[in-house]
């Protein structure tokens, strides 16, 4: 019984962060007023080639400029790697979701659905605070985008805490 909940926990608590997150990043418009495209792209493309001496990574400038950089090496665009992106981004939330279930399972937060979601949902806000805020802190990234990180995956946290949960109390009654 324990194999059949981990592998159905890390299925369906994957699609569920997976689904979770492309609703959260692409199907609403949340992040419109916090990610903004540079003036000149094709000049500030040729910049930061011409400065990135090891090429993808994180730079950053005393003045306070933090940027990462993911060029693709002929400079085609990143939406045509989508193909190669999402299945990754898939085994990610998987593996997160088994994780996850692994959490249920040994320390018993799942006595009801919702007491398994609120607890993920704890563990996420927890965990969200603890980077977003140091990246708001020490790079920089805006107020508004480190709130929107910290409770979309807050949320995804949940929902996968609520699919997790219930699929842990049907499988072991």
């Amino acid at each position: 019984m324990k194999c059949k909940f981990f592998a159905l926990a890390a299925i369906l608590g994957g699609l569920t962060l997976f689904f979770w997150g492309f609703i959260w990043h692409a199907a609403m418009p949340l992040y419109e007023s916090e990610l903004h495209e540079f003036a000149d792209a094709q000049t500030v493309n040729t910049v930061i080639q011409q400065n990135a001496a090891h090429g993808n990574g994180v730079y950053y400038t005393a003045e306070g400029a933090f940027v990462a950089i993911a060029f693709a090496p002929d400079m085609h665009s990143k939406e045509t790697d989508m193909g190669t992106m999402v299945p990754i981004e898939i085994i990610a939330n998987v593996l997160t979701a088994l994780l996850f279930a692994i959490i249920i399972f040994k320390t018993g937060a799942s006595g009801s659905v919702m007491k398994g979601a609120m607890f993920m949902g704890l563990l996420g806000l927890t965990a969200e605070i603890a980077i977003e805020a140091s990246y708001w802190n020490w790079y920089g990234f805006s107020t508004g985008f480190t709130l929107l990180n910290i409770v979309g995956e807050t949320l995804g946290w949940f929902l996968a805490g609520l699919v997790i949960s219930a699929l842990h109390l049907k499988l072991n009654k």
